[in-house]
């Protein structure tokens, strides 16, 4: 009597049939990962999802270094629109002192002579101040533009203070028409050209803030949008091996049930 052959699992994993495992086409890469096992597939899916996490972490870590260097741009951005500020505020004085002086000059008032010569000193504080601010923007600006447009003003700014000197000379040799016609008339364009650089220098730093702050917002959205594609592709992965891996449970248990 003939001794009956008894299938193996792995031949009746290997015959036809209902019992043969359905695989997936996804090329040679496909084909490997349908021959792993179970185990392996575990494995697999832990380092694929390890991959992924080391790289949202670059992505992070990126955009945090990113966002560090652009808040200490802006920083210093900050720092040199401060130091505009005061200097500004120190010529807006220095005018507003300067035709105080021209004023009590005009008024021809002994009993005055101690106001005017502390309105006088005020006048050259403000001019110190407001030359101090813009050298420091000519020489550490957060721009070459901005740095000669610093310069420029500085340069216009020692013009205006020449004609101040010379309402100092007249009025204290009592030229005091002279003295008025210079702080109202004669200095008139450099004032208002010493005014326009200012404001261009003023424009010029909130332009270059408003740019940082844009970038910012952009790289953070950017990184964002790279995490989630990443954490998306990493559900996907998830989900195809665990698809795999039970319609592969699913073949050995059919299998085993198979086998007398």
């Amino acid at each position: 009597m003939t001794g009956r052959h008894v299938a193996t699992r792995e031949e009746a994993l290997e015959s036809g049939g209902e019992l043969q495992q359905p695989r997936m086409r996804f090329g040679a890469l496909g084909g490997r990962f349908g021959r792993l096992g179970i185990r392996g597939r575990l494995v697999a899916l832990v380092l694929a999802l390890a991959v992924l996490s080391v790289a949202c972490v670059g992505v992070a870590v990126g955009g945090l270094l990113g966002a560090r260097s652009k808040s200490h741009q802006a920083a210093t951005t900050f720092s040199i629109f401060s130091v505009q500020r005061t200097g500004y505020e120190g010529w807006l004085s220095d005018d507003d002192q300067s035709n105080m002086y021209v004023a009590l000059a005009a008024l021809n008032d002994p009993a005055q002579r101690q106001l005017m010569a502390v309105t006088w000193q005020q006048v050259t504080q403000d001019y110190q101040q407001a030359r101090a601010g813009l050298g420091t923007v000519s020489s550490h600006g957060s721009s070459a533009a901005i740095r000669a447009a610093a310069a420029g003003t500085l340069s216009d700014l020692a013009a205006y203070n020449g004609f101040t000197q010379r309402v100092h000379a007249a009025a204290l040799t009592g030229e005091v028409s002279l003295a008025v016609r210079l702080m109202t008339v004669e200095n008139a364009a450099v004032s208002n050209k010493t005014q326009a650089d200012f404001d261009r220098i003023s424009q010029a730093l909130c332009a270059q803030a408003a740019a940082i702050n844009a970038a910012v917002s952009d790289q953070v959205s950017q990184s964002i949008a790279l995490v989630a594609v990443i954490g998306l592709v990493a559900i996907v992965i998830a989900v195809l091996t665990a698809v795999g891996t039970e319609a592969k449970g699913i073949v050995f248990s059919k299998a085993k049930t198979a086998v007398p």
